[in-house]
């Protein structure tokens, strides 16, 4: 008798993912999907604005300018400086909705504010009062 197989078909899930489109002043803008690579360098950006301290207003917006470049390489910083802070705002929530990233902060704040609790060993002094204690 033989055991079932398990398979993953990577390259069909790929080939499925819907096409994502922001479109600004006419032109569609197709979101690249984040890699791990892409990921990691965005996270690391991150913390190194994080560990310089106090950002200043527009490194904090071309940061966020950056971000969404990264994910619709067909932006360009000019169309973007001239959009309302809400807009930039938008096009951030709906990349990170359609890239995954809001699943990953939402289960890093889980984490964060729900920290797993070690286990305390029971020594016998312990186990002896317990028992005592119960009867």
């Amino acid at each position: 008798m033989t055991e079932p197989t398990n398979f993953l078909d990577l390259d069909a899930v790929l080939d499925a993912a819907p096409r994502i489109v922001v479109k600004l002043k006419g032109v569609e803008h197709v979101l690249e999907q984040l890699t791990v690579e892409g990921w990691i360098k965005s996270t690391k950006a991150a913390q190194a604005l994080e560990a310089a301290g106090a950002l200043t207003m527009e490194e904090e917006i071309n940061s966020v300018i950056d971000m969404i470049i990264r994910a619709f390489p067909t932006m360009t910083k000019d169309g973007l400086f001239g959009l309302p802070l809400t807009a930039l705002n938008r096009i951030v929530d709906f990349a990170r909705q359609h890239n995954g990233q809001k699943v990953a902060d939402a289960e890093a704040e889980d984490e964060a504010a729900n920290p797993p609790v070690p286990a305390q060993p029971v020594t016998s002094d312990q186990s002896t009062s317990d028992s005592s204690s119960a009867a």
